[in-house]
């Protein structure tokens, strides 16, 4: 469990614990001048932070495994878990104390990466981690139990200043990366969205049309789609087709085969089994399931005039007039 482990380094291990939550847990909002990295190595949890600025206002993230936050000191926050769930945590301060060759921090300021992270302007980063973020936690981990009995000595100190850099290091990398993604990952996926409105009735049109289109790469452009619209690209493209295909049987006269071939499917049986399966019923029940709506509307219309010309009978002569 958490301990205070050093007092002279750059870097200063203030605590630290890998541990597995079975129910609820809640702490109290706190805060402290620890930068803090939480590590969800399976489950998932949530994190509250409380936005400094004229709102004041409450920002949840619910971190799921292979995500972590960097929370930067003196941040008011709070963790709430709500089912199993592993978190593995780090807290480390600065200290200018340690005798070194290597000034650790002067070496991170100088990549703006990392010097991000180190500036007083720093909140917090919620990100995806991958499998070096985790590792050197662990090796951080490890070489805290390792030497417990002598950490304050200068080969324990110095260790822990390379794990920590690297870490840190791994951090800023990882939330560049994420951003960079965003940025430029929303422009591919809207490319091809707007080429799969343009093109859907195109039997041919499929994820490697979009890849040729693009010029990306084919398995980073789904992961960029399924990251931005919660659908793989087929499932995009057939709720597409599906959708026009529901306008054409509820408002054209075309037969249910031409639909599906006006709306891009190659063949009947892969139109009816798609349509089936998006819409909840095959193309033939959902145009008479609206023909039918169309008629009670039309129906209920009806009444309706009936209604107001009855209304309108019993008017007088005068009030008839100025209708």
């Amino acid at each position: 469990m958490g301990m205070e482990l050093a007092k002279s380094s750059h870097f200063v291990i203030d605590g630290f614990y890998n541990k597995t939550f079975y129910d609820f847990y809640q702490t109290k909002y706190n805060m402290h001048a620890a930068f803090e990295i939480m590590y969800i190595a399976s489950g998932s949890s949530e994190v509250r932070m409380m936005v400094r600025d004229e709102t004041q206002r409450e920002q949840r993230y619910l971190l799921t495994k292979d995500m972590f936050i960097l929370i930067g000191p003196n941040q008011i926050h709070q963790l709430l878990t709500h089912d199993k769930c592993r978190i593995m945590h780090i807290e480390f301060v600065y200290s200018g104390e340690f005798n070194s060759s290597l000034n650790f921090l002067q070496l991170l300021r100088r990549n703006r990466a990392t010097a991000e992270l180190l500036s007083d302007k720093f909140t917090y980063a919620v990100c995806r981690g991958d499998y070096r973020v985790l590792n050197i936690i662990k090796a951080i981990h490890q070489e805290c139990d390792n030497n417990a009995a002598s950490v304050n000595s200068e080969e324990s100190l110095f260790n822990l200043q390379i794990l920590l850099a690297d870490l840190l290091t791994n951090v800023a990398k990882c939330i560049h990366d994420e951003k960079k993604e965003q940025k430029f990952g929303s422009v591919y996926v809207n490319r091809a969205i707007e080429y799969i409105h343009h093109n859907y009735q195109n039997s041919e049109l499929s994820v490697d049309t979009l890849v040729s289109y693009l010029n990306i790469n084919r398995t980073y452009l789904q992961k960029l789609f399924k990251s931005k619209t919660r659908k793989t690209i087929v499932e995009y493209i057939n709720c597409v087709r599906v959708n026009h295909a529901k306008t054409l049987l509820k408002t054209g006269v075309m037969s249910v085969i031409d639909i599906g071939f006006e709306v891009g499917f190659n063949n009947r049986q892969n139109f009816y089994v798609t349509f089936k399966k998006y819409a909840g019923q095959s193309p033939n029940e959902y145009r008479q399931q609206m023909a039918h709506r169309e008629v009670e509307i039309f129906n209920a219309n009806r009444v309706n005039q009936v209604i107001d010309d009855s209304n309108i009978q019993q008017l007088t002569e005068t009030e008839r007039k100025n209708i």
